[in-house]
């Protein structure tokens, strides 16, 4: 039996309260005595100003208020990554878009202790596998995602990202084909035919499915969202996000006191998560369980907001859904 903790989209510059939810999730990760545990993106940047390179239009309030550093401060960043010493378990990472918006890759992976964009590792009886989709990949051309570049082509349709390119499928074939154990993959963008998710969604699950030994699960985050969908006949599972959901600026609302907002301006973007949502992960011979939680919105609800998007499949809920799936 292997036990996984799974957390995703902690947004630290964001997020007023990081601390309370890494320690709820530590606690909990460590009561369950996993076999280790993995962060899925957009979690705490480096702890020194970054900047950006997309043009001025594309800049986020979120931006803006992050270059500021009105409470993130250097010192805060540092202790939160420091508090995962307290994880009984080896503690792995995953780049996310929003890592990315002030900093290049290697400053991220830098801080975080990361040693390779896209990676691999055995624990027991599984192969597990770790992908960057950080790429854009406009006429042709592969670009890493770095200090904000991707924003030029946010929302305007056709976006060309997130993308895995062909030296990093070449890399997944290769890891497959030497493997003896059947794997899971983790990514941070989702790797199958929805929204948002990879771009050459078929290229990655034409590797996938060939794998000699097969790939039971992909595991993403991204999504702020709660989904069990399926791709080729490999399930995906889209974590919620650990804090809640992010939404544009005309759904901005005040939930907290004032000293808290004017410390972390940008809290007012997000539908926040009253408690901390994550998954453990229990893997035995005949089935993968996954066990969510549900909490509840902190008021105003989005609801009460008047959040609404244009795309249906956007549904908001503070939810972590559990479920079985059987392996064959």
């Amino acid at each position: 039996m292997i036990k996984v903790a799974v957390m995703t989209d902690l947004h630290v510059d964001i997020v007023h309260d990081a601390q309370f939810r890494i320690d709820t999730f530590i606690k909990r990760a460590n009561e369950e005595k996993v076999d280790f545990a993995i962060q899925l993106g957009d979690f705490i940047q480096p702890p020194f100003k970054g900047s950006y390179i997309c043009a001025e239009d594309r800049v986020s309030p979120v931006m803006r208020n992050t270059l500021e550093d009105k409470g993130n401060n250097a010192a805060c960043r540092v202790k939160l990554l420091e508090s995962f010493e307290k994880l009984n378990a080896p503690f792995y990472h995953v780049l996310g878009n929003h890592d990315l918006d002030l900093y290049t890759k290697e400053e991220v992976m830098d801080f975080w202790k990361m040693k390779s964009k896209y990676y691999s590792f055995d624990v027991k009886d599984y192969h597990f596998i770790v992908l960057d989709a950080n790429f854009a990949n406009p006429d042709g051309e592969v670009v890493d995602f770095e200090k904000g570049n991707y924003m030029k082509w946010m929302f305007r349709g056709n976006e060309p990202f997130p993308f895995i390119p062909d030296d990093e499928l070449s890399w997944l074939e290769e890891d497959l084909s030497k493997t003896d154990k059947p794997s899971i993959v983790f990514c941070h963008e989702g790797l199958n035919d929805a929204f948002l998710n990879v771009i050459n969604y078929e290229q990655v699950f034409d590797v996938l499915s060939k794998a000699p030994n097969g790939v039971k699960l992909c595991i993403n985050g991204h999504k702020h969202q709660d989904l069990l969908e399926e791709q080729n006949g490999i399930p995906v599972y889209s974590v919620n996000s650990i804090s809640g959901y992010s939404v544009p600026p005309q759904f901005a609302a005040h939930r907290f006191d004032k000293e808290t907002e004017n410390r972390y301006p940008s809290v007012q973007y997000m539908c926040v998560y009253t408690d901390p949502l994550f998954v453990i992960i229990t893997i035995d011979e005949d089935e993968v369980h996954i066990e969510g939680a549900k909490t509840s919105f902190v008021e105003p609800t989005p609801e009460e907001v008047g959040v609404n998007f244009p795309n249906p499949t956007i549904i908001l809920t503070p939810t972590a859904t559990s479920a079985d799936i059987k392996l064959e």
